[in-house]
């Protein structure tokens, strides 16, 4: 798949491929997430539209219910986050479905204003729905919500073109995800060590101490991401 993909980077059927084997054989949702994204960048047939379409939406469950699973939220909490952050990802697409249908009629010869600007303006709305969720969210789950801060990097990186922010975001939500990785790992040897002595349990308890820095060096880690993140709310969202 490298050596394809160096030779040629603009095959959706091969981004499709790539997607196909993150799902299956690395499990990382995030790369598997790119490949789809790179595939419907590279013109994909009506079958591979409809293909990844499918594994967006499984991905979207899969991500939802692990977010829910390391969050720790209980059942209304869980409902009500997920319930806010679909309202803000639907808005989402509502807003880049209107700035395409606007920039194809500014493509035209003759331009219809009135239809142009109502596009605009309906995109605007869609916008600032997304980006008001999003900011609330932010402040409850920011620090430690990988789907959150994903879609929201989706939303500087479609709608305002604020790369460095967005990509901040995602770099955020990889240290998490690493993170919980390496913490499950050494719980499991933690409790292996509780049952063998004393000392051990003693050691585990310095661990959980060093545990809780890295908690509070993400959570100002995540407060910068969104500083940064806020300054976007009176941009034109996609000009």
């Amino acid at each position: 798949l490298k050596r394809a993909l160096t030779s040629t980077g603009q095959d959706s059927g091969l981004w499709l491929t790539i997607a196909i084997f993150h799902m299956s054989f690395t499990k990382n949702r995030h790369k598997m997430g790119e490949a789809l994204r790179s595939c419907k960048q590279n013109i994909p047939s009506m079958i591979e539209r409809w293909m990844v379409y499918a594994l967006l939406h499984d991905l979207e469950k899969v991500n939802a219910a692990a977010s829910a699973s390391k969050n720790g939220q209980s059942g209304g909490e869980g409902v009500a986050f997920r319930s806010k952050i679909a309202r803000a990802q639907r808005a989402h697409d509502f807003a880049k479905a209107y700035l395409s249908q606007a920039y194809l009629f500014l493509s035209r010869e003759h331009l219809d204003l009135e239809r142009i600007m109502t596009y605009l303006d309906k995109a605007i709305i869609s916008e600032l729905e997304a980006h008001a969720i999003f900011d609330e969210l932010m402040k409850e789950h920011g620090t430690t919500s990988v789907q959150l801060l994903r879609a929201y990097g989706s939303l500087l990186r479609d709608i305002y073109r604020d790369d460095d922010s967005a990509l901040a975001m995602f770099n955020e939500a990889n240290a998490i995800e690493e993170e919980l990785a390496a913490n499950s790992g050494h719980g499991r040897s933690a409790m292996a060590g509780d049952r063998a002595s004393v000392g051990q349990h003693s050691q585990g308890g310095i661990s959980v101490g060093r545990d809780k820095n890295k908690g509070k060096r993400r959570k100002k880690s995540g407060s910068a991401v969104l500083g940064q993140a806020s300054k976007q709310e009176n941009l034109i969202p996609g000009l």
